[in-house]
């Protein structure tokens, strides 16, 4: 799947700007069918002046009471004539209108005619009021009409865009500006770009989710052999005594795998794979350690919650692996949410276990279906991982949470919007996983509130998610203006090239360039030792 990151530009006719309002110039001539404006302000003075003559010919009321104008009656009545519950006057034309003929309804209040308070339109003195109402509005219409021609005059004509030029998806920084600032909004309100293809020269592609694991081993029994995940490569750091696993669901068109992990051609393939890998970090040692665990998750505040898999039958697929040993969190009958299930892996990791759609056909037993990060505030993390290349694909709202599924979308499809009918089966039908965001209703406007993000002394466990990009440094020059820092920049540290950015919760983004740095890609380059 490439995650191509620039969409085409359809030339559009030049526009010009009022230079003095620096707003986009509509000519009159438009919105009138070819006729000169002044020509109809004239002849609309003529219509006043008209009004004017009539209104002082016709008989005076008897009424005293409507003598203020119209629609200032109309807007007290709503107070006066709407029953024991004064009705707030929102400012609308509408309100007004449905309010004036409520009150016209009634015969016995109704007035013969509307009179005007001032004097000077009631007795003989008649035509005064006409000649100077169509000589005002005469002038009026010559004014504009001459005022218009003289902005247009000093319009700024735009030359419209070139087709080779293609313009970016999104403005990050205005974007995170205007929706966090955008605290009147309800999570319902919460909008996505949906792009038909990614932003930029960057290519943000979704790569891997990263768990520390205690023994490799048991880890790789239970995602390799049980839920079926092929291990794509290995890395060896001895001198940091640790290694990385990357495991990933295969979808069913691509070809067996049958490189040997640890092999520059597994390198090759990994750092170049355009699906999403779960990534298992262990630091050697700590399955000798009887006591030692990772904290997986699930406690007061933490941020993640659970990665989750895909599979037809998700009573048949729990039941064999509670017969293989595997322990639960959440069996599918158990609890007021029926139909999913929750394992525990061998660190104790939630392992969401969820009904593909019903037009699924996958061959594939299980499929890496999510990983899920709580949020303080969706209106800032949504767009931050759009501009990351992510695509909003299915917005749920429940009464105290929300959830917001994003996803790896190819450059030729278009998602629909994401709280439609039409999500719910595109979001199933996807084969790769979705980031699921989870909103707790009002940590948004809690002070000072936080979530763990799995890389403080005592909650270690889930450590990051990681992006692969075209430019690390570009993708990093697109992230610093946010001011969401960086864990580590592309030149800190012993291993160069590669980047860890913070997103709005904290959590970490690990940065990879696609394709590494060498003919076995080589994702980093180590800084050679000082003499």
């Amino acid at each position: 799947m490439d995650t191509s990151s620039t969409f085409s530009v359809l030339p559009s006719p030049p526009t010009t700007y009022c230079t003095q309002c620096d707003e986009p110039d509509t000519d009159l001539r438009d919105i009138s069918m070819g006729t000169r404006p002044w020509i109809l302000l004239a002849v609309g003075a003529t219509f006043v002046g008209v009004f004017f003559a009539t209104q002082c010919w016709t008989k005076e009321s008897t009424s005293s009471a409507y003598t203020q104008p119209a629609t200032a009656r109309a807007i007290s009545s709503m107070v006066a004539h709407r029953g024991t519950t004064p009705i707030p006057f929102d400012g609308t034309l509408a309100q007004v209108v449905h309010t004036m003929s409520d009150v016209s309804s009634r015969p016995e209040e109704t007035p013969s005619r509307l009179e005007w308070p001032n004097s000077m339109f009631q007795g003989h003195n008649r035509f005064l009021p006409s000649a100077l109402g169509a000589a005002v509005a005469v002038l009026l219409g010559l004014f504009i009409s001459g005022t218009r021609r003289k902005f247009r005059a000093q319009a700024v004509p735009l030359p419209p865009a070139p087709m080779d030029v293609v313009a970016p998806v999104f403005d990050t920084p205005k974007r995170l500006a205007m929706i966090a600032t955008a605290g009147e909004k309800t999570d319902a309100a919460v909008e996505s770009s949906r792009p038909a293809a990614a932003p930029g020269s960057v290519n943000w592609s979704w790569q891997q989710t990263m768990l520390r694991v205690k023994d490799p081993v048991k880890s790789l029994a239970f995602y390799r052999d049980l839920l079926g995940f092929t291990l794509l490569d290995r890395l060896d750091f001895p001198d940091m005594k640790f290694s990385l696993y990357f495991l990933t669901s295969l979808p069913p068109d691509a070809e067996p795998y049958a490189l040997e992990p640890g092999t520059p051609e597994a390198h090759r393939y990994l750092w170049t794979y355009p699906g999403v890998t779960l990534e298992l970090t262990h630091n050697w040692g700590t399955e000798d350690d009887e006591d030692f665990a990772y904290h997986p998750g699930n406690a007061d505040r933490d941020g993640f919650g659970h990665i989750a898999v895909a599979c037809d039958d998700v009573y048949a697929c729990s039941a064999e692996l509670e017969a293989a040993g595997v322990a639960f969190k959440k069996r599918p009958d158990e609890g007021r949410m029926k139909g999913l299930a929750f394992a525990l892996d061998p660190d104790g990791y939630w392992v969401e276990i969820v009904r593909r759609g019903e037009a699924s056909a996958l061959p594939n037993k299980y499929n890496f279906a999510q990983t899920m990060l709580r949020v303080r505030d969706p209106k800032v993390s949504v767009p931050f991982y759009e501009s990351l290349g992510l695509t909003l694909v299915r917005q749920m709202t429940f009464a105290d949470f929300s959830l917001y599924f994003m996803a790896n979308v190819p450059p030729d499809v278009v998602a629909p919007p994401p709280d439609s009918d039409e999500a719910t089966a595109f979001c199933a039908s996807l084969f790769g996983p979705v980031l699921e965001l989870t909103h707790n209703h009002g940590t948004e406007t809690e002070e000072g509130f936080a979530h763990h993000t799995g890389n403080t002394e005592g909650r270690k466990g889930f450590g990051h998610i990681g992006f692969l990009v075209d430019d690390v440094d570009a993708a990093c020059a697109q992230l610093e203006p946010l001011g969401l820092g960086f864990v580590k920049r592309p030149l800190d540290g012993s291993m160069k090239g590669l980047a860890f950015a913070k997103d709005p919760d904290g959590y970490w983004v690990e940065i990879v360039k696609r394709g590494g740095y060498d003919d076995v890609a080589t994702p980093y380059w180590l800084e050679p030792a000082s003499a």
